[in-house]
């Protein structure tokens, strides 16, 4: 019992810190591993709770898993969690083809840093947040040198979370193409929206005869267009690194522009480093990065003992301020 619990304390010990790597974006020629661990109660009775999810990578191919693993006080695998099919085939979290930024990206399965462009409006989009509420999303990126697309769909379950941008570098057609930096010139056009049909609630009342929270404040689709400039100031194996402008509109609220230097490092082994500097410029009624790694989070919810609406399209009302530099 005693060895039982030394190896849960360690196990922990680790996965924290593989946890915190995860601030990382994952190298996808490479293994990567992390996960988290802690105590749950079935029934009654403690139990230690694993949560791993590894990816396995072949080539340009990747598999990641989803392993939630719990143990009873005698270190015994609780089986319950694998007596269908199904049960098994949930232990996949998603299939990918390549890596953003390569001519060909696929990823189909949960998200965890979609991104379109620069990320002044999509950024780090994770569309399943926790463990249960998993969710089957698409990344497709194409690009072919003189023009490109990139595109996000939050899960083809319901009506979710759409991005589409498209790019052109018009001077690769031009006497400019050989030129450093200029030839690489970049003109990318955005246009994001949430289909889900609470994505513009705003308030709603308790029927107490039907039991439901009935709508009766919805401003509908929250949809956002963007216009971007980007410039390549350096290419290697190891560093590419770029300058941009964007400018974002959300329709119906307020716009805004950001400008900074986006800093990719690649090479490092398990992890590719990305970081970003930025300056924003906010107008009123405007979120940057409006759809981020907490937005299915923050899109609605509803308080049950206040019968209050808390939703994403309710800051942008009430416009508040946000920061205007950004180091990430």
């Amino acid at each position: 019992m005693k060895n039982t619990y030394k190896s849960i304390a360690i196990l922990i010990v680790l996965l924290t810190s593989v946890t915190k790597a995860q601030m990382f974006i994952p190298n996808p020629h490479e293994g990567l591993i992390g996960g988290g661990a802690g105590l749950t109660w079935i029934d009654n009775e403690p139990y230690y709770s694993v949560h791993l999810f590894p990816e396995f990578s072949f080539a340009k191919f990747g598999v990641g898993l989803n392993l939630n693993l719990e143990f009873d006080q005698e270190g015994k695998l609780r089986n319950e969690n694998f007596n269908e099919t199904s049960d098994y085939l949930s232990l996949i979290r998603y299939l990918r083809y390549g890596r953003k930024n390569d001519p060909f990206y696929t990823r189909l399965g949960a998200l965890d840093y979609a991104t379109l462009g620069h990320g002044s409006i999509m950024y780090l989009y994770n569309n399943s947040p926790s463990y249960d509420t998993r969710k089957i999303g698409l990344e497709l990126d194409l690009d072919l040198d003189y023009f490109g697309i990139e595109s996000v769909y939050g899960t083809f379950a319901e009506s979710g979370v759409f991005g589409l941008r498209t790019f052109t570098r018009p001077l690769l057609a031009t006497d400019l193409a050989p030129i450093p930096i200029i030839g690489g010139f970049e003109i990318g056009a955005t246009y994001t929206t949430d289909f889900n049909p609470n994505a513009g609630v705003t308030n709603v009342e308790y029927n107490p005869i039907s039991e439901e929270y009935v709508v009766t404040k919805d401003l509908g689709a929250t949809e956002i267009i963007g216009f971007d400039f980007g410039l390549p100031i350096l290419r290697t194996k190891i560093l590419d690194s770029d300058i941009y402008f964007d400018y974002a509109q959300i329709l119906n609220f307020g716009n805004g522009r950001s400008a900074g230097i986006l800093l990719d490092f690649h090479g490092l082994g398990l992890v590719d480093v990305r970081a970003k500097v930025e300056r924003r410029f906010n107008g009123v009624n405007y979120l940057p990065a409006y759809f981020n790694s907490f937005y299915e989070i923050e899109r609605y919810q509803v308080i049950p003992e206040s019968d209050a609406v808390t939703s994403k399209i309710q800051i942008l009302q009430n416009g508040i301020n946000v920061r205007q530099w950004l180091l990430w």
